[in-house]
């Protein structure tokens, strides 16, 4: 998986080095296949521009994209009011989930998003099926997913 994803290239990149370490291994006789290569996006350049991305599979940084689209450092608790989840920030996750499920592709979230009870029936609305848990918050993450009822369309 790739983190830091900006713009299509660096994904089409990747997979090029990929292929040529998986060739180099064939040619020492050595078993290798190309593994599924996924992206994080994180970058709000690319949650806004998914279609453009060959990933095989996209895993949601929510730290970092929560960071990035709010201008506000997390480090920074003066601007911890600014550095949360906000509309626009489940709005690009929304986005990624949408395109993952048209193309047939797994989109999961990390990061402290994906462990904050509180925010689980929005990312549910926009689609997230798959979230990264902290251990210490799966129960509570668990319970908050069976108390779900989706909103009204």
């Amino acid at each position: 998986m790739i983190p830091m994803v900006t713009v299509p290239e660096e994904v089409e990149r990747c997979r090029a080095l990929l292929r040529e370490a998986v060739a180099e291994l064939r040619n020492e006789g050595r078993e290798a296949a190309m593994p599924p290569l996924g992206m994080m996006v994180e970058v709000p350049a690319a949650a806004l521009t998914i279609a453009d991305f060959d990933a095989d599979f996209f895993s949601i940084g929510s730290n970092d994209l929560i960071q990035y689209v709010a201008a506000a450092s997390r480090d920074e608790p003066q601007l911890d009011d600014l550095a949360r989840p906000s509309r626009a920030v489940f709005g690009l996750i929304g986005q990624v989930v949408d395109h993952a499920r048209r193309c047939g592709r797994e989109a999961s979230l990390c990061g402290d998003l994906a462990s904050d009870p509180e925010h689980v029936a929005a990312l549910l609305d926009e689609g997230l099926r798959t979230f990264s848990v902290a251990p210490g918050a799966l129960a509570a993450v668990r319970a908050a997913i069976g108390r779900y009822s989706s909103r009204p369309k």
